[in-house]
């Protein structure tokens, strides 16, 4: 976690230095290719942060967590009914597409939980969700 903190510190002095020509994104350049060492060492280093993060201050489970993880399965497959109709609706909307993406997604993703959590109240059907 510590050589990507350094890393991403680096990233700004790259861009800026005059390490020969050549865009950083691409290409046979000595700045394509420190960004191209730089990025997965970002990656890896946030990663493994975050799994360190989780194991030593989120490992208790919370009410709410608890109730996502017993209705996930049953969210996985509900989701998709979901989706279809609540498209259907936001279809005619004349809205920026990409606040409709977003409502649809925040919609979609509580209401195919609160779906299941339903269902799952008819005898039988937590069997199966």
């Amino acid at each position: 976690m510590v050589v990507s903190a350094l890393a991403i510190l680096t990233l700004p002095a790259l861009i800026f230095l005059r390490l020969g020509g050549g865009p950083i994104l691409g290409g046979w350049s000595i700045k394509a290719f420190c960004y191209a060492l730089w990025d997965p060492v970002v990656a890896w280093g946030v990663i493994l942060g975050m799994l360190w993060a989780a194991r030593n201050h989120w490992s208790q489970a919370a009410p709410i967590s608890s109730w996502f993880a017993r209705n996930a399965y049953g969210a996985y497959i509900v989701h998709m009914s979901v989706l279809a109709a609540v498209s259907l609706v936001a279809s005619k909307w004349r809205l920026n597409p990409l606040v409709i993406f977003a409502f649809v997604g925040a919609f979609v993703g509580v209401s195919s939980f609160v779906a299941t959590s339903l269902l799952a109240a008819i005898p039988g059907a937590r069997r199966i969700l």
